[in-house]
């Protein structure tokens, strides 16, 4: 087993007034090309700010029906929300090395930048409401990204819509659900792939500028605290790829909530 500690900072939280929301979070900078296994056990908290920096996220939340807290309002909740973050510690370039040529093809270290920054919206609301029940019905969402680097991270624009049926089949806590994301790449993921060479040694070989993914699952509640989550998942473009072809693929999900 591990223990895994929150990376350290501090959130505020101001309601303007019943209906608007800000918040604003600032914590220690998090990065690791890692993806975690060298801070499994979470001590690292990453105070260095010459090199980690601060991560910052800031949001503003306008919301109504039962999600507002005026006491008057007992619509279909809804509530939409922009946003950005900015982390201002380092990263590496996704594709070239210190002499600005394709860091996979020399063995060179990668460049080393400091910033990044992304901006997002998102509108979230019930569309229906089945009659006498408050969170049986159909509740749809949809969100949008932007990033404008191109050797920064790995996505530049990101459209995300899904909906959830809440109280299929009659079960009260049971939910059906299907989504897509929509995620655009940069160009230097673009760069990378068509240079590397489980690219180039292909005759065939094509590349796409962006990746498309569909879920469709269902969310079973057998007791108040277990739940089985089975979902269908077909993939556009894995890895940007067009030549390799779509993923489909089948999973099982058991959730134990205490």
């Amino acid at each position: 087993q591990t223990c895994a500690l929150p990376i350290s900072g501090i959130s505020i939280e101001h309601h303007f007034n019943d209906f608007l929301i800000g918040k604003v979070m600032v914590a220690s900078g998090y990065w690791d090309p890692t993806g975690g296994i060298a801070n499994r056990r979470g001590t690292n908290q990453y105070w260095d700010l010459n090199l980690y920096g601060l991560e910052t996220t800031y949001e503003l939340t306008w919301r109504g029906g039962t999600y507002s807290l005026d006491p008057r309002d007992n619509g279909k909740p809804w509530f939409v929300r922009v946003g950005g973050q900015y982390h201002s510690g380092y990263g590496l370039n996704n594709a070239k090395d210190v002499n600005g040529n394709y860091f996979f093809l020399t063995g060179e270290p990668r460049q080393v930048y400091f910033g990044n920054s992304q901006y997002y919206a998102m509108v979230e609301a019930m569309l229906y409401r089945e009659p006498g029940s408050y969170s049986r019905g159909l509740t749809g969402f949809l969100k949008a990204k932007y990033s404008p680097w191109d050797y920064r991270g790995s996505l530049t624009k990101q459209l995300t819509i899904g909906f959830g049926y809440e109280g299929i089949f009659g079960r009260d806590n049971d939910v059906l659900f299907l989504g897509y994301a929509h995620m655009g790449v940069n160009k230097g993921v673009i760069e990378r792939t068509w240079n590397m060479p489980a690219c180039t040694q292909l005759p065939n070989c094509s590349v796409a500028n962006f990746q498309g993914a569909f879920e469709l699952g269902y969310s079973a509640q057998i007791t108040p605290y277990f739940f089985i989550n089975p979902k269908f998942y077909y993939v556009l473009h894995p890895n940007t790829r067009i030549d390799l072809g779509d993923i489909f693929s089948f999973g099982i999900e058991f959730r134990l909530s205490l």
